[in-house]
């Protein structure tokens, strides 16, 4: 079962449960107030804030894990993987060669479960049947190999499911390619095994790193930039550090509500910022909204 979410990304509890099944049916044959949204989303794809606001109108799923109802959509809740993985291909040049390309990827690969395009109508959406994984770091394994395979087919494949509590949001799709079953895409990349390139320190670091310490990381080096913040360029410093702490929440190393509170808390308490409060909270807002579309990963 896959878990299914409200719409709005700060409401990030799981709300109930769906099989993949029935996400297919949805795109199929979607609801009427489903329908007028989307319309409107496409309307307004150069309009990000715009275009996010609707978006709370919708649901989205977490295709990749399973997490229990009450329970919030972060890396510790996770119950078990699905044996599913998200792809996506961006910002193609027209509806047209989208179309090829949604027809081109699921004639291709017989273990996608289905094929369908995006809401601005320039991308492509995937579901991919990969081995149940026991772990992140297993999921990601299996998906560095996916991304290697896919970006030799399309140079607009997205990383961002790498992250596998990456939000899914539904959409429609009326001629939707699915198949009952989808073999399982069993290929998986050591990422362990060439770290020649990066700094010895920081390998050994990445490596044995657990998601507590990326969490712990994340917090202690946003507090450490706002508290730098004492003089007349605190507004870039400001946006620099929100930016960073949105992406690093979209990548799952924090909760986004507890980055919320702990980016208000931060501008509250500090002398300078706390002058012009609720412009320093509005911009500070905002970026950890775009922070967050863009997720970042150590």
């Amino acid at each position: 079962m896959i878990p299914y979410y409200s719409g709005n990304i700060y409401d990030s509890v799981v709300k109930g449960h769906l099989t993949i099944e029935q996400w297919i049916f949805a795109h199929h044959s979607p609801k009427q107030h489903v329908v007028e949204i989307l319309n409107e989303v496409a309307k307004c794809r150069d309009d990000h804030d715009k275009k996010q606001k609707l978006k709370t109108k919708l649901y989205y799923i977490t295709p990749s894990v399973h997490i229990l109802k009450g329970n919030k959509r972060q890396y510790s809740n996770i119950e078990y993987f699905t044996g599913y993985a998200q792809l996506d291909f961006d910002k193609l040049n027209s509806i047209a060669e989208a179309e090829e390309l949604k027809t081109y990827l699921f004639n291709q690969f017989d273990c996608l479960k289905c094929v369908y395009l995006s809401p601005s109508r320039l991308g492509v959406k995937a579901i991919i049947r990969i081995p149940m994984c026991k772990d992140v770091e297993e999921y990601k394994d299996y998906y560095k190999a996916i991304e290697t395979e896919m970006v030799q087919h399309s140079s607009n494949f997205d990383h961002a499911p790498f992250n596998c509590v990456l939000p899914l949001f539904i959409n429609v799709d009326k001629t939707i390619l699915s198949r009952k079953v989808p073999i399982v895409w069993d290929v998986k990349e050591d990422r362990t095994i060439d770290y020649s390139h990066l700094n010895a320190v920081e390998s050994e670091w990445g490596r044995q790193r657990d998601h507590m310490t990326k969490s712990l990381f994340t917090v202690t080096h946003f507090k450490d930039k706002m508290t730098a913040i004492v003089d007349g360029d605190g507004h870039p410093r400001l946006r620099s550090a929100c930016l960073v702490l949105g992406s690093r929440a979209g990548a799952g190393y924090i909760d986004v509500q507890q980055a919320e509170e702990l980016m208000d808390y931060m501008i509250e308490t500090n002398p300078y910022l706390r002058h012009k409060l609720n412009t320093y909270l509005k911009t500070a807002h905002w970026c950890l909204k775009q922070g967050f579309m863009n997720p970042s990963y150590y």
